[in-house]
């Protein structure tokens, strides 16, 4: 019964169409291009499309106010914050992102904001898949290729923190969470600007270390590099850069890494990922190393080709859906709006399916979080219309609803640097008012400290000083005892 219900659904006027149609498609800038569809059932599907072979086209995930954790926020915001972010790419941070297209990314805590699963921003692994999943996921790689993440197991004991000199390795285990007793728990810079607090009698070590590389996972487990630059005996309020992670330890394992990591200590942190597939049963080809960006979704509803049937409710009603699809050449973001009778039904996981099969081609397909979260944005705006209820007055209208993460298609822009200031000068904030010192050149890295009018500082040694990102050119320096970003905007030499 169910096939004959495809047969009546999918015979439609225009749906099947096996080729893809070169018309419709409006360039939004090199390799990456935009289009609507209006089919009959009726549905308006809002489609954009990245070109791998492009090299200046690139994906990257956003995250709500640019923490882990760090609530709600309108997609369109995610958009404005990230847009000309510093980039990382070709083995060095380097000019910025230019921010074309976006939508709504992976499922998340309403309340919290917090990811339901994982998460990879930068390069930087910030959120664990979890082992086993039963959900599928996307995953953009440094070299330009994508892949639809199936199940993945991280088998324990071998995600470690290898000491150089003695040969020592302490396992640890997890990144971005809370401690748990005699636990190691790595903190990325998507924490926040600080580690968090300790739970109460919680004790142990803290250990700064600054990476040569985002932190993800190699090849061959192959370590990425550090140093240690800091070591506190206590938990919780350690700065951290944008290039830096904290090894907190609790317990035990802060006993066992006591003595050990000491400043100018060189380490490597180590992954180790298994792709699999058919139901966790198959190794995959398909690997999760060298990942730029990446987000989990929901059901995997087209895998080689092949449309997947799907029973459970969600995916049986019509509703609005956000989808990313792959072919060989191509990365689609696609977005449905639903629930209005007279514009656009939303669409099943089978329908969907089938729109991204033989509409645009693809044979990989994967969920994303849908419903009242469903928004792409183009350009800055908001291009569906997406079905969220917001109370204003007495009356509800239809507004974007925030949500925790997003993927968006960018632009790389060449780098930009100033010369103005050298290491060793002496800087001073100017008259205008107070500056925030950030963890690093960027308006969409975090806020570690406000700087008074006047307050004198010095230029310090960083490689990236003077880069151009987020619309200011941005020094490292040290103003007493903090040190941080600044915008060259409100550095003046002092007299």
């Amino acid at each position: 019964m169910a096939c004959f219900l495809c047969l009546l659904i999918f015979s439609k006027p225009g749906f099947r169409q096996v080729e893809i149609e070169p018309s419709g498609w409006k360039l939004l800038a090199e390799g990456l291009a935009y289009r609507e569809f209006f089919l009959p059932d009726p549905n308006h599907v809002y489609v954009t499309r990245l070109d791998r072979s492009v090299s200046a086209a690139s994906i990257e995930t956003s995250l709500a106010n640019a923490v882990l954790g760090g609530g709600l926020e309108a997609l369109s915001a995610q958009v404005e914050r990230y847009d000309g972010s510093l980039a990382y790419w070709d083995g060095a941070w380097r000019g910025a992102f230019q921010v074309v297209a976006a939508i709504n990314g992976g499922f998340f805590d309403p309340n919290s904001g917090e990811l339901s699963n994982g998460f990879i921003q930068s390069g930087w692994y910030a959120r664990r898949f979890e082992d086993r999943q039963t959900v599928g996921g996307f995953a953009w790689r440094f070299d330009r290729s994508a892949l639809i993440v199936e199940c993945l197991v991280q088998p324990p004991g071998k995600q470690r923190v290898v000491l150089s000199e003695p040969n020592r390795s302490i396992v640890f285990d997890g990144i971005n969470t809370r401690r748990d007793a005699d636990q190691v728990i790595i903190y990325t810079p998507q924490i926040g600007a600080e580690t968090p607090p300790a739970e109460p009698d919680q004790t142990g070590i803290e250990v700064l270390v600054e990476l040569s590389r985002p932190l993800t996972a190699l090849p061959d487990s192959e370590p990425i590099q550090g140093t240690v630059q800091a070591v506190k005996n206590s938990l919780g309020g350690m700065n951290l850069a944008f290039d830096q992670i904290v090894l907190s330890a609790t317990g035990g394992a802060a006993d066992r890494m006591a003595g050990n990591f000491l400043p100018g200590t060189r380490i490597g942190v180590e992954f180790e990922i298994r792709h699999l597939s058919q139901g966790c049963r198959k190794e995959n080809v398909e690997n999760l190393y060298n990942v730029s960006a990446a987000v989990a979704g929901g059901a995997v509803f087209l895998r080689a080709g092949v449309v997947t049937p799907l029973n459970d409710l969600g995916a049986v009603l019509r509703n609005p859906r956000t989808a990313i699809a792959l072919d060989d050449r191509y990365v689609y973001f696609i977005v449905v709006d639903g629930r209005d009778k007279l514009n656009s039904l939303g669409m099943s996981m089978v329908e969907l399916a089938f729109f991204a099969k033989l509409r645009l081609g693809a044979n990989w397909a994967v969920a994303l979080d849908g419903g009242g979260s469903s928004t792409m944005v183009v350009n800055g705006e908001v291009v569906n219309h997406p079905n969220s209820e917001t109370v204003v007055g007495a009356k509800a209208e239809k507004t974007p609803r925030g949500v925790a993460n997003g993927l968006l298609m960018v632009v790389l822009q060449p780098e930009q640097r100033s010369n103005r200031f050298h290491p060793g000068d002496h800087v001073m904030i100017g008259t205008a008012g107070e500056a925030n010192l950030r963890t690093g050149p960027g308006t969409n890295l975090s806020i570690q400290g406000v700087l008074a009018a006047r307050s004198v500082g010095i230029v310090l040694e960083h490689d990236l000083n003077g880069v151009y990102a987020n619309g200011h050119y941005w020094w490292k320096a040290a103003f007493g005892e903090r040190a941080g970003w600044v915008s060259e905007a409100v550095l003046a030499s002092e007299q």
